[in-house]
């Protein structure tokens, strides 16, 4: 195999090491292990669209976005449209006509860069939903390579996805890919649902699809860390005296906290003997500030934290420990290990790493309890985790009962068989399947006979 060029929205350059995420990680990696090429948005907007090159164990190549790329297709479309539509959000998207030419805009530029620098035996592997466009785009300026796909947010069901008044557009635009990576089996099923409502597509054996005759693959491949990363490092730091849930979110209305903020306030209503022996720690990093939405769910939290400490704390204990910033990715483990429940409750999440994190930084011996939310993609698999409904705050109050009074013998019992799922698999062999599974698709995708999808 040729070199390895990823595609995303932001980009990782050679000099940084410290990175905030495991997918950062991890397609740093596959890069230095392939001498690849990574390129996407430099982060930086100019009307002088300049295009950066970096170079160490891999090269980065990165393009300035204009002011109306930025406004309308990231802002808007990425974040304002498909972001909310795939996360089963109608209510909160903005379908404003103009948002989508500045999302074709910034992609069909990237496409220029890409099919400039492409080599024959190159492989390309486009992530997330910013680049929906990109495959056909780069088809469309000969680009014959294998490319791959992965959305790593929720596929949609298909009453959602035909709110898109481009749903004819995007779905077409998958095909061109060779290989479609989805987090769960309920996101193939969806996918496989959006695109026969929208493109009369066709199924073909083992797995593949066709669109008007272009064939490619979809495939189940969920998203996972390095649970070394977080191996238990010293000995067991816990208060003797007060007892943490802790929350680790981006500030984003798909992460259920203020059901979270109401279910941990429940808790206290219902059960009395956990006042001043509990707290609820929240860490919520900002993003996407610019979008009014984001700022109208910080007001929410503030106002709820601010009622439930009012009516429950005194100047000894104060119920609820709301962070509004971001923690370094090396002081997490610590605070994860910290906590007696590690309480993720998201309304809809394609994967939610911050579950595995969690799962893997406990003392084996003495292990928290992971709550987790029903609708995170990592349920799917995590099992013996407390799975909840976060949109039920008795659910988490009960299910934060539950945890809070675990005997040690179930929480070792529901720890080993959590770190089976987390420790079964890191993201280097994450990436290193799908890149393999691409080259296959790109092989077979063509030449077999259609049959119609049930």
């Amino acid at each position: 195999m040729g070199r390895l060029i990823c595609v995303s929205n932001r980009v990782m350059t050679p000099q940084q090491t410290n990175t905030s995420g495991g997918l950062a990680v991890a397609l740093s990696s596959a890069l230095k292990q392939c001498g690849g090429v990574w390129m996407g948005w430099s982060g930086r907007i100019s009307d002088e669209t300049q295009l950066s090159v970096e170079d160490g164990a891999f090269t980065s190549v990165t393009l300035d976005m204009t002011q109306a790329e930025y406004d309308g297709g990231y802002l808007g479309y990425s974040n304002s449209v498909l972001w909310p539509v795939f996360h089963n959000r109608l209510d909160l998207a903005r379908f404003d006509p103009t948002f989508f030419e500045a999302y074709v805009s910034f992609s069909a530029r990237l496409a220029d860069a890409i099919a400039q620098r492409v080599q024959p035996n190159d492989t390309i592997w486009v992530h997330d939903y910013h680049f929906v466009l990109l495959g056909q785009q780069l088809r469309a300026r000969g680009v014959a390579n294998p490319i791959g796909f992965f959305l790593h947010i929720p596929m949609p069901p298909p009453e959602a996805f035909l709110a898109l008044p481009e749903y004819r557009t995007l779905g077409a635009a998958l095909a061109a890919f060779d290989l479609v990576g989805l987090q769960t089996t309920s996101d193939v099923s969806n996918a496989i649902g959006c695109l026969r409502r929208s493109n009369g597509a066709q199924l073909l054996p083992s797995g593949r699809v066709s669109i008007d005759g272009a064939r490619f693959a979809l495939t189940r491949a969920p998203v996972t860390i390095d649970a070394t990363d977080f191996a238990p490092a010293g000995p067991l730091v816990r208060s003797a005296t007060v007892r943490r849930v802790l929350g680790v979110d981006r500030l984003d209305y798909t992460k259920g906290l203020p059901q979270k903020f109401r279910g941990f306030a429940r808790l206290l209503e219902r059960y009395p003997h956990f006042r001043k022996t509990t707290v609820l720690a929240q860490i919520a990093a900002p993003t996407r500030d610019s979008v009014e939405v984001y700022a109208d769910i910080r007001q929410e939290l503030e106002g709820i934290s601010g009622a439930v400490n009012g009516a429950y704390g005194d100047v000894e204990w104060v119920p609820i420990h709301y962070v509004h910033r971001a923690v370094p990715r090396r002081k997490l483990g610590a605070l994860y290990r910290s906590a007696a429940v590690g309480l993720i409750t998201p309304l809809r999440d394609g994967m939610n790493l911050t579950a595995k994190e969690y799962v893997a930084s406990q003392d084996a011996s003495d292990p928290g309890v992971l709550v987790l939310s029903s609708f995170a993609g990592a349920a799917e698999d995590m099992e013996a985790a407390l799975l909840v409904n976060p949109y039920c705050v008795d659910s988490i109050a009960e299910a934060l009962a539950v945890a809070l009074t675990m005997p040690l013998a179930d929480r070792v019992a529901r720890h080993r068989a959590l770190m089976a799922v987390v420790g079964a698999r890191d993201s280097q062999m994450w990436a290193c399947d799908f890149v393999r599974q691409l080259g296959r698709a790109a092989r077979i995708n063509r030449g077999a006979p259609a049959v119609s999808v049930a």
